[in-house]
């Protein structure tokens, strides 16, 4: 019986100590989803996802201005963060 590779990547990953780094993946792949579900349209490519270290969520904004738009909306951001299944406790912007 053939398993999906969706299935066998997260375990395998995890096995070899990239759980991290599978995480992030998925979360650039989906940050402008994310961020305009959160924030709406006008938030939407001013930032993009870094790294990911210790449950803390780095992300590049465009400038100072947008860093700190996206800190005062920063739990907003977290809740559908959570909602996506993505275990983040933090976030810092910089620019």
């Amino acid at each position: 019986m053939w398993t999906k590779i969706k299935k066998i990547i997260p375990h395998k990953a995890k096995r070899f100590g990239l759980d991290d780094e599978l995480r992030i993946l998925n979360l650039k792949n989906d940050w402008d989803k994310i961020v305009t579900e959160a924030l709406g349209d006008k938030f939407k490519k001013k930032s993009e996802t870094i790294n990911l270290k210790s449950d803390i969520l780095y992300v590049r904004c465009q400038n100072a201005i947008w860093a700190g738009e996206f800190q005062l909306k920063k739990n907003k951001l977290l809740e559908i963060i959570k909602n996506h299944k993505i275990n983040i406790k933090q976030i810092r912007f910089i620019f």
